[in-house]
């Protein structure tokens, strides 16, 4: 069955013994902050007041996304043995690469509510990646993937990255920098390749 919601589509199925869903929520017109804030408040709340007591799985895409750099989120949203994860989550970056979320966590700190998570950046297309930044070219590496992390504040929609590895090696010690704008984003960027190629 599908059921249209604002030229949006939800599809999939619904077994009741033993209770299981496997639906597909279609999106279009939505803002990227709108789906986002509401439901990752959603999943905080459900987890911390509910008892997950079902399995299930909910994919919800957002194919158009009125941004500057990215498009087509995917979010996979599995509920097991009352413990939710979200493998399989991406996002891409128009013309430049996937990227992918793991180890996702939602916590609350100072009274507000914070999403967490891994991020492994897929590059498929250098060139591009590079003039998008404004990486010079005595900067430029050969490159497949860039591991970082992303810290999300729900209330005031605030982003905070962490330093840019070129290995999947862990980082004990984590560093976060705020980014209001797209500028400081390229700003940030442009640092952590000065520093690989320093060193």
């Amino acid at each position: 069955k599908i059921k249209k919601i604002n030229h949006s589509k939800l599809i999939g199925k619904i077994e009741l013994d033993p209770f299981f869903f496997d639906l597909n929520l279609i999106l279009s017109g939505v803002r990227l902050q709108t789906v986002l804030n509401n439901l990752f408040l959603n999943l905080y709340n459900t987890n911390k007041t509910v008892d997950l007591n079902f399995n299930g799985n909910l994919k919800i895409n957002l194919n158009e996304i009125n941004n500057r750099l990215f498009e087509n989120l995917i979010l996979n949203i599995n509920f097991f043995e009352k413990k939710i994860s979200l493998s399989n989550t991406s996002l891409n970056l128009k013309k430049m690469g996937k990227i992918n979320f793991s180890d996702p966590l939602i916590y609350e700190k100072n009274q507000k509510i914070f999403i967490k998570s891994k991020i492994k950046f897929d590059v498929e297309d250098q060139q591009e990646l590079y003039k998008r930044f404004l990486i010079p070219r005595q900067n430029r590496i050969d490159l497949n993937k860039v591991y970082f992390e992303v810290e999300y504040n729900i209330d005031d929609g605030s982003y905070f990255l962490s330093s840019i590895n070129f290995d999947k090696s862990d980082n004990n010690q984590i560093i976060f920098h705020e980014i209001k704008n797209i500028q400081q984003l390229s700003n940030l960027i442009s640092r952590e390749f000065k520093k690989v190629t320093l060193d």
